[in-house]
């Protein structure tokens, strides 16, 4: 038998021998790649899972009905109209300084010197899942929505490729206290139990198992958030190759990312990214329709309504529904 031969069945047996009993934890679990060997032993490969469907069958995985409400500022609204994305914000911009951090710490016993350097290749978006009763969203319009001078825009999420998502992530936010946060810290303990074992048994190196985890903690969050009922999209870009930028409260320059909707026709999006929209890989994410905050009286309601639905329709050669909170009878 060729050496060559011989590598790749060593190869094979170990990657049986771990997948068997990591899918005992995350059902589906696979080994992505195999790396360059050292000193001619093949005795290193990488376990980066970069697709949705490795939080199937977990507490992480999303079963929600993929229609979410985003709150903003009706001047981020106008821009997300005119440019045809939304922009994800790197995990280290975010207010919540334990934000990915007590995941981390907490599940993998990651560095807090380390911590840092992974964060800037996270992006993030926040939503919550939409309901009818608006009462239940009161408290993201104070803190997203401008204290009802903003407004919050209804997506609908595509389900049909959800698990194909390649580096995107979609989970409810879990906070610290609950069953679930118990859950996932008891699953991931066995894991990184596991690849120990498996490493010690078998001789062999595990790459990247930091980054399977890391899809957890950036879900996490401390309790006093919870009622916030967040939902999260989550993307990973190992290498921060964006073009744009954001500035942290520490005058630091951090990079930020774009998601485009899901449109047909939009006047400032060019073929080639259209064509990319189109990717199974690629999350597909409908605007459905605007809800104006309820701070506005009845003539300035119908000012922006009208204004969004012309600038809406310019766009996209299509309408949209526009409407106001219902909050609005609490405050007339």
């Amino acid at each position: 038998m060729h050496k060559e031969e011989s590598d790749d069945l060593i190869i094979e047996k170990a990657k049986k021998s771990l997948e068997e009993k990591i899918r005992k934890i995350l059902p589906n679990f696979w080994i992505s790649q195999s790396s360059a060997s050292y000193a001619d032993v093949p005795n290193n490969f990488s376990v980066n899972n970069p697709r949705q469907v490795i939080l199937k069958d977990t507490s992480l995985y999303y079963d929600g009905e993929f229609k979410l409400i985003h709150f903003t500022s009706l001047k981020n609204a106008v821009e997300i109209l005119n440019s045809g994305f939304l922009y994800l914000s790197n995990l280290s911009m975010l207010d919540d300084p334990n934000e990915f951090s007590s995941g981390a710490f907490d599940l993998a016993g990651i560095l807090k010197e380390n911590i840092e350097g992974y964060k800037h290749q996270f992006f993030q978006i926040s939503f919550c899942e939409y309901v009818d009763s608006e009462e239940m969203h009161f408290d993201n319009w104070r803190f997203y929505g401008e204290n009802g001078k903003g407004v919050g825009l209804v997506f609908k999420i595509e389900p049909e490729h959800f698990e194909s998502w390649y580096n995107y992530f979609l989970s409810n936010i879990i906070y610290e206290g609950q069953e679930k946060h118990k859950q996932i810290k008891s699953l991931y303990e066995t894991f990184i139990s596991e690849i120990k074992n498996f490493e010690q048994e078998n001789n062999f190196q595990v790459n990247n198992k930091e980054l399977i985890l890391m899809r957890v903690y950036s879900f996490i969050k401390k309790g006093i958030y919870q009622s916030e009922s967040e939902v999260r999209v989550l993307y990973f870009d190992e290498y921060n190759n964006s073009n744009n930028y954001s500035l942290s409260n520490e005058y630091e320059l951090r990079p930020k990312t774009k998601l485009y909707l899901n449109f047909g026709f939009h006047e400032n999006i060019n073929e080639e990214i259209r064509d990319t929209i189109k990717s199974t890989a690629y999350p597909k994410i409908n605007l459905e329709s605007i809800i104006v905050g309820y701070r506005y009286n009845e003539t300035d309601f119908r000012k922006i309504s009208i204004a969004l639905n012309s600038l809406y329709y310019r766009m996209t050669k299509n309408a949209i529904d526009i409407k106001q909170s219902q909050l609005r009878k609490f405050f007339s």
